[in-house]
């Protein structure tokens, strides 16, 4: 069972109310390649611009990523992906503060013990 290649009947794409892409008018084909083709764009565009805020961050220019945030929701771009950047920002803050906090408590304790 295995080794063996499972072989699954092929889909009728008519069936689930799909059209094949040779069955699909020349305009909707050339709106889908649009559409495709914009959001590798803003994908592009929010990878660029999530580099740019955390570069911003180092050298904590904390008024032009506010700004920067602004615009990015005033043209509508992906809003979950501009609030997320804080919140990863803030998640990393937390986590690191719950490591050392964790560290020192273990080190209390063994130095109680030691005593």
């Amino acid at each position: 069972m295995l080794g063996r290649k499972m072989n699954f009947p092929r889909l009728n794409p008519m069936m689930y109310g799909q059209k094949r892409e040779s069955e699909l008018p020349p305009l909707i084909k050339h709106e889908i390649i649009y559409i495709q083709n914009s959001t590798s764009e803003i994908d592009k565009l929010c990878k660029e611009t999530s580099d740019y805020i955390t570069e911003l961050k180092r050298h904590n220019a904390k008024e032009r990523i506010k700004n920067l945030r602004k615009e990015l929701k005033l043209i509508g771009i992906n809003k979950s992906f501009v609030s997320s950047l804080s919140k990863k920002t803030h998640k990393r803050r937390k986590r690191h503060l719950s490591l050392t906090s964790s560290k020192k408590s273990s080190q209390d304790i063994s130095l109680l013990a030691y005593k």
